[in-house]
């Protein structure tokens, strides 16, 4: 039977992933409703529409970016999860999450 902290670390790395694919879902779905077309911005604001679209694409890919953040720290606990259960089942009680 895992201990209490391999049984978090699953927990704390599927949460990871999970809001990681939340954020990827959530934040498409915003992003289409911001897009405007060129036609409502005012006629003397001629690179508004340029710097708008560069600002909505610069949300997407740092929000893309978060994901993988979100997404790797997920996968990197599931292993430490997955390592501390290994050194458990080797070294029985032995096996120690403090130094020294």
């Amino acid at each position: 039977m895992p201990s209490i902290h391999i049984t978090s670390l699953r927990g704390l790395g599927e949460a990871f992933t999970k809001h990681s694919d939340q954020l990827d879902r959530d934040t498409k779905q915003v992003l289409l409703g911001l897009a405007l077309p060129s036609e409502v911005f005012p006629a003397y604001a001629v690179g508004a529409p340029t710097d708008y679209e560069q600002v909505r694409s610069g949300v997407e890919d740092v929000t893309v970016a978060m994901g993988k953040i979100f997404d790797t720290i997920g996968v990197a606990l599931t292993r430490v999860a997955a390592h501390y259960e290994e050194m458990e089942e080797q070294q029985g009680s032995g096996f120690s999450y403090r130094d020294g």
